[in-house]
């Protein structure tokens, strides 16, 4: 029973942490830009989003730490791209967390 329990606890964990991270629009807006432009460097990313540089490194991060993110250097620039954690079946994309299913 315990070793159940942990499990629980840390997909729980796993879930909710996912869930702040996209609970933000700034971050949610991001997201939807790399569905529609997989690849977007952090400056572009920036720009569809509507905020400053400093403030999208700042979200790109919470985003990767919650693995909703990856990004593939070249050169000095980081392409980003939504995760394998993110399913895209057509115009839309789900992130299933255990038991709850997000689609966006």
């Amino acid at each position: 029973m315990a070793k159940t329990h942990k499990a629980e606890t840390v997909a729980y964990a796993d879930a909710a942490r996912k869930l702040k991270a996209i609970g933000e629009p700034t971050r949610l807006r991001m997201l939807l830009a790399l569905k529609q432009s997989p690849g977007l460097p952090c400056h572009a990313l920036a720009e569809a989003a509507g905020v400053t540089g400093p403030n999208a490194l700042v979200h790109i991060r919470t985003l990767r730490r919650a693995g909703l993110l990856r990004g593939d250097r070249e050169g000095p620039r980081i392409h980003n791209f939504l995760s394998d954690a993110i399913s895209r079946d057509g115009p839309s994309c789900s992130i299933q967390m255990g038991a709850f299913r997000f689609q966006f």
